[in-house]
C-alpha cells in the first residue's frame, strides 16, 4: 500500500542488536534470545525511516511461549520494564515506548512518551495484561498529532481497543522503530520469544483494523530444514570418515611399497 512505511513480510530490517535470529522461509518470524541473569538487555531489530506527518500506525504479532517468565535477573532491583515497541524521534522528545511492565507470566501493557513530563506527556498503564497462553497475539498502536505537542494515542490487543488517551506526544519527526526490544530487568532464565508481521503506516487505522496475511508456523518446512541440516552434518561426518580411511590406505600402500 502507498501509505506503508515498512512491512517485515516484504522489507528487510536495517539493523539488529543482541542475540537475534532473523526470519527465514522455514521460520517466518524473528526470534529473540534473552540470556539468563543479565539485566539491561538490548535484543531487537530496527528500521530507519523518516515521517513528519500527523498520523502513524504500527502493529506486530508476538508469541511468548507458555511459561515464559518476566521475573527480573537475579540481584537486579530496578523497575521491571520490557519495551516491545520503541518509536524514535529526531532529538528524543516524544520518543514513544510501548512496554510490558511487571513480573510473573502476565505483565501489564504501558505507554510512555519520553521527555514530555512538563508538557502533560502521556505515561499510563493500560490495565491490560498480556495473555500467558503461548499463542500469537497482535499489538497495534496509533498516534495522531493534534497541534503543538498534544496528540491522541490509541492501542489494540487482538483487535480489542485497550487505550484511547489524549495528552503530550511531541511534534518531532519520527525517524526509526525498534522492535523486540529492550529489557530493563533482563531475564531470570534463558528464554526465547518471537515476533512477526510488523507493519508501519502513515495512515489512521481502518475502523475494522488492518488485514495482514499471517504466515503459518510452517512446522513441516521447519522439520524439512532440520532434516537438511542433519543430512549436511552426517555428510560432513561421512566425508571425514572417508578421508581418514583414504589416509590409512595410503599409509598401507606405502608400507607395502617399502
Amino acid at each position: 500500500m502507498a501509505d506503508t512505511i515498512f512491512d517485515s513480510t516484504l522489507d528487510e530490517w536495517t539493523g539488529q542488536r543482541g542475540n537475534v535470529i532473523r526470519q527465514t522461509l522455514a521460520k517466518p518470524y524473528v526470534e529473540f534470545l534473552l540470556a539468563a541473569n543479565v539485566s539491561q538487555q538490548s535484543c531487537l531489530v530496527e528500521r530507519s525511516f523518516r515521517h513528519d506527518g500527523a498520523v502513524i500506525h504500527g502493529s506486530a504479532e508476538w508469541r511468548f511461549p507458555a511459561g515464559f517468565t518476566w521475573d527480573k535477573a537475579a540481584g537486579y532491583s530496578a523497575s521491571s520494564e520490557h519495551k516491545l515497541f520503541i518509536l524514535n524521534t529526531d532529538r528524543g522528545v516524544g520518543r514513544m515506548l510501548l512496554n510490558l511492565r511487571g513480573e510473573g507470566v502476565s505483565p501489564v501493557l504501558q505507554v510512555h512518551f519520553e521527555r514530555l513530563e512538563g508538557a502533560g506527556g502521556i505515561s499510563q498503564y493500560l490495565q491490560t495484561q498480556w495473555p500467558p497462553d503461548g499463542q500469537w497475539h497482535r499489538l497495534e498502536f496509533e498516534i495522531t498529532r493534534l497541534g503543538g505537542t498534544r496528540g491522541q494515542f490509541r492501542a489494540w490487543l487482538d483487535n480489542r481497543q485497550v487505550a484511547d488517551i489524549t495528552g503530550g506526544v511531541g511534534n518531532e519527526p519520527w525517524n526509526g522503530i525498534q522492535v523486540g526490544a529492550f529489557s530493563n530487568q533482563g531475564s531470570r532464565i534463558a528464554q526465547v520469544f518471537g515476533m512477526r508481521a510488523c507493519q508501519l503506516r502513515t495512515a489512521a487505522r481502518p475502523p475494522g483494523g488492518i488485514v495482514v496475511p499471517t504466515p503459518p508456523d510452517n512446522t513441516d518446512l521447519e522439520l524439512i530444514a532440520a532434516d537438511v541440516d542433519d543430512l549436511a552434518r552426517r555428510t560432513r561426518d561421512n566425508l571425514s570418515d572417508l578421508e581418514r580411511l583414504a589416509q590409512r590406505l595410503r599409509g598401507l600402500k606405502m608400507s607395502v611399497s617399502d
